[in-house]
């Protein structure tokens, strides 16, 4: 990357949500979109632990642990709830039981940079709270409801990875998989001459 700058560092908007199936040998499905981008944030959680020797400690090991976040979105569709809950669209509706099970899903999306690049996403391994029923009356102006998921995310089970961001302005950001993004889920692969 040639010489620093600010725009390189100011990030703002986001958009192009898309979540993906993770089967059980830890596949991924094809991305699905879901319209409305609003926010998404995710933090990781550490232990650490201490090794003493000489009665001071001589050795930490912090590693990550889990995550959890919130991903803000105007409104659903019922394809969407029903993607997000496990569940199948049955009679144009979704139906939530007592054995639903949220799935894991691969969350996926891009904010803008100011150089005019991209930071694309990647949390490899969500399942997401099953989405709640939200209901308010319209006073003076019409809102649009923002839906709020929260969401746990754990590392993906064949690389233990949590999550994987990519700079499309970097000079070594691999141009096939940043095209790529949104069509299959990416993982992280050594820069070629490095």
């Amino acid at each position: 990357m040639a010489g620093k700058n600010y725009k390189q560092k100011i990030i703002f908007g986001m958009d192009s949500i898309h979540v993906a199936t993770v089967d059980t040998d830890g596949t991924f499905g094809t991305p699905v979109e879901i319209l409305g981008a609003k926010a998404c944030e995710c933090s990781f959680e550490s232990s650490e632990k201490f090794e003493y020797a000489d009665n001071k400690v001589v050795d930490s090991d912090k590693r990550v642990t889990k995550g959890s976040g919130k991903l803000s979105v105007i409104g659903l569709t019922m394809e969407e709830k029903a993607l997000l809950s496990g569940v199948e669209v049955m009679s144009g509706g979704v139906a939530i039981g007592a054995t639903t099970n949220a799935p894991n899903l691969a969350l996926m999306f891009a904010q803008n940079k100011r150089d005019g690049g991209k930071i694309l996403n990647v949390i490899y391994s969500c399942q997401f709270s099953i989405p709640s029923i939200q209901a308010v009356s319209t006073e003076e102006e019409r809102e649009a409801q923002i839906v709020e998921l929260d969401f746990t995310c754990l590392p993906d089970i064949n690389d233990q990875l949590f999550m994987y961001q990519v700079d499309t302005t970097d000079s070594t950001a691999d141009s096939t998989m940043v095209s790529k993004w949104f069509t299959e889920v990416q993982k992280p692969k050594p820069t070629a001459g490095v």
